[in-house]
């Protein structure tokens, strides 16, 4: 269970986010919905530990995320990031760097391609037929698109038990909870 208390991110322009508080329970899918430099991104990051809250915490399972024990809790998480590096890495490597062996059944014949030559779309779904595979028990989404794909996706990683986090700019695909960034 992730508990946020109080969270405010800080924003690029200087600002804040308002302060919200939320309970994420497995199996639950949580959007955080807002525009453009919101927060939304650096939110996921905070619950990584990658990034500092401006104000408030964020528990996993009554465990504090701190930077130092994020490494520990990133073990329990998958992140499916807005966009990747357009380097030369396949579908292969990426299996084999997150441990999932063999490639699963869904991207046999497709192991070779290249990463680059993914439209964001496609990629985005292979990473979330990975974070499936991963079985972790909290998935993070930076700006899920809003097909037909990836809310089945969303809904077979809610099924498996796992908290299901998305960041998008309109709340288009269906959740349990919302949080709204909006300014």
């Amino acid at each position: 269970m992730l508990e946020f208390k109080n969270v405010s991110v800080s924003l690029p322009d200087g600002r804040f986010s308002a302060p919200f508080s939320l309970i994420a329970d497995a199996g639950e899918i949580v959007c955080v919905c807002g525009g453009e430099h919101s927060g939304k991104s650096k939110l996921l990051l905070s619950i990584l530990g990658l990034c500092p809250l401006q104000s408030g915490f964020i528990t996993f399972d009554g465990e504090l995320i701190t930077h130092e024990a994020s490494p520990y809790f990133r073990k329990m998480m998958a992140y499916v990031p807005q966009s990747m590096p357009r380097c030369g890495i396949d579908i292969r490597e990426v299996c084999r760097y997150l441990s999932i062996d063999p490639v699963p059944s869904e991207l046999k014949g497709m192991e070779d391609k290249p990463m680059a030559s993914l439209s964001d779309e496609d990629l985005q779904v292979i990473l979330l037929r990975l974070a499936l595979e991963m079985r972790r028990e909290v998935v993070l989404v930076d700006n899920a698109l809003p097909t037909h794909q990836t809310q089945e996706l969303l809904g077979k990683l809610a099924e498996t038990g796992a908290e299901v986090i998305f960041t998008c700019e309109s709340d288009t695909l269906p959740y349990d909870k919302l949080i709204n960034f909006e300014q």
